[in-house]
């Protein structure tokens, strides 16, 4: 650590001003670490940056506490926040800052390098009044025969905090000064939270008048730089408008604006609205216990994934046979699962028929749009269809074994007994076809000799094939082998 504070020395001489006003309080969450995959985080990093603040004489949240908060607050992503936990975390954590970054552009082999960005908001009004990203590399911390040059990214972690933090407010708390409001407002709420471009959105809220009021203002909603007349409900005294989101994506803050005809104004922000017209996009991989170009016999492993970090409101799947009618369905709320296992069954429990059948997977986002998906996989429960062929050369007996079918198989068996029940062969592979040679002297041919064969495929669909006497098939038709065969799975296999 001593090593790290060295190298940053210039980074904390430039935030010199930080706490010239008095104790500011930051509140730093977990940096997100992109490199861990979906909401990783870097808790090294992030205390890493904990000290730097308290270093410079910044009441720094304790790691535990802002733990604990996000737990309390069900604060589920890291490296963005609700303006509405923004304003939790002041009244929670007495926080008048909160730093958030996201680490990413990681790369250990080649040339390592690294990116951060690091983003500060005021609690006071959410408002963001200071942002910065850099990324650095091995290549720009080039030393002379290499001395002290950081050959891994964690050695980089000293030298981008360096770089991010270049541009710190020097006096925090001046930048962007908050709007000033003496307004009491008891309750509000916006219709929805999540939107799609040019769909109907509203609000209502209630207030108390400042006590030097005599005149009564008209109360408008300001959306951007959209006012909206707000009309007051005599049920509830509510001030309520509606109107068209924009048609922009984006975040747009809602305020509520009180305006007398002197011409004075106040303002005070109430939430913010996010307009989402994308839907999320989605990807089916399709697995089974075997698999050969989505066949299975029975058990199908579906993974859903999403191409970007998104939250789901809700989902649905649903199974249709070839006639497109729906043998299975479930649904439920929030984000998809990471899998679901298809046993080969209806609703009702019975085993589907053999054919190719669509999985299709419905997602909606917070904004209501819409992503389908689809997959076909093939149900096949066709018995491996074997032949066997015989041939009699000088002393021995040269057995064919061929497989017909068209999904592999994964093993073969074959037991040639005497009709003494004697042992006199056993062997298998797991590839067909084989050949099984059987020598007999002249002097030691048995009377009659049995042969069994089991096959089975990748799918665990398994033949089981007796000839009651294998000379019988030496020079002669397959049509004279006598052959009994499962028709049913073997669960055991």
């Amino acid at each position: 650590m001593q090593t790290i504070k060295v190298i940053i020395l210039a980074a904390l001489i430039s935030l010199a001003d930080l706490a010239s006003t008095g104790a500011t309080t930051v509140a730093v969450f977990p940096v997100e670490d992109l490199s861990y995959g979906r909401n990783g985080v870097n808790l090294e990093l992030t205390g890493f940056l904990s000290g730097i603040l308290a270093d410079k004489g910044l009441d720094v949240v304790s790691e535990p506490d802002v733990i604990s908060f996000m737990a309390q607050s069900r604060v589920r992503w890291v490296g963005y926040m609700y303006t509405s936990h923004i304003f939790k975390a002041r009244d929670y954590m007495g926080a008048d800052l909160i730093l958030l970054g996201t680490l990413c552009q990681r790369k250990e082999k080649s040339i390592p390098r690294l990116g951060l960005t690091l983003s500060l908001v005021r609690t006071e009004d959410g408002v963001t009044i200071w942002s910065n990203s850099k990324g650095v590399s091995q290549a720009n911390t080039r030393r002379i025969l290499g001395i002290g040059e950081p050959d891994s990214v964690d050695k980089l972690i000293p030298y981008l905090v360096k770089e991010v933090l270049t541009g710190w407010p020097e006096r925090l708390g001046q930048t962007l000064p908050p709007e000033e409001s003496d307004l009491e407002l008891d309750s509000w709420s916006l219709t929805k939270k999540y939107t799609q471009p040019g769909e109907k959105i509203g609000a209502m809220v209630r207030f108390s008048l400042p006590k030097d009021s005599e005149e009564t203002p008209r109360v408008f909603f300001k959306e951007g730089n959209r006012l909206h007349l707000a009309l007051e409900s005599p049920e509830n005294g509510f001030y309520e408008a509606t109107w068209l989101s924009s048609y922009r994506e984006g975040v747009y803050p809602v305020s509520v604006l009180l305006r007398w005809p002197s011409g004075d104004e106040k303002t005070s922000f109430l939430e913010e609205y996010y307009v989402d017209g994308r839907p999320p996009e989605m990807r089916l991989n399709i697995k089974g216990l075997a698999n050969r170009e989505n066949v299975m016999r029975d058990k199908v492993l579906i993974m859903p994934s999403l191409k970007q970090r998104e939250q789901i409101a809700r989902w649905k799947i649903s199974i249709e046979n070839q006639e497109g009618k729906t043998i299975m369905t479930g649904d439920g709320k929030g984000n998809i699962p990471e899998k679901f296992l298809w046993k080969g069954r209806t609703s009702s429990g019975r085993f589907v028929d053999e054919g190719t059948f669509s999985i299709i997977l419905k997602a909606w986002d917070l904004a209501d749009n819409e992503s389908i998906t689809s997959e076909e996989v093939t149900i096949s429960r066709t018995l491996p269809i074997v032949e066997l062929t015989a041939e009699k050369q000088g002393q021995n007996i040269l057995v064919n074994i061929q497989h017909t079918g068209e999904i592999p198989i994964s093993f073969w068996q074959i037991e040639v007994w005497s009709n003494d029940n004697e042992l006199l062969k056993q062997t298998g592979g797991d590839t067909l076809p084989a050949n099984v040679n059987m020598p007999f002297p002249d002097n030691n041919v048995p009377d009659n000799i049995e042969c069994t064969i089991v096959v089975r495929d990748i799918l665990g669909n398994q033949t089981k094939q007796e000839v009651k006497n294998l000379f019988q098939l030496v020079g002669l038709d397959q049509a004279t082998e006598e052959k009994s065969v499962e028709e049913e799975w073997n669960a055991d296999f």
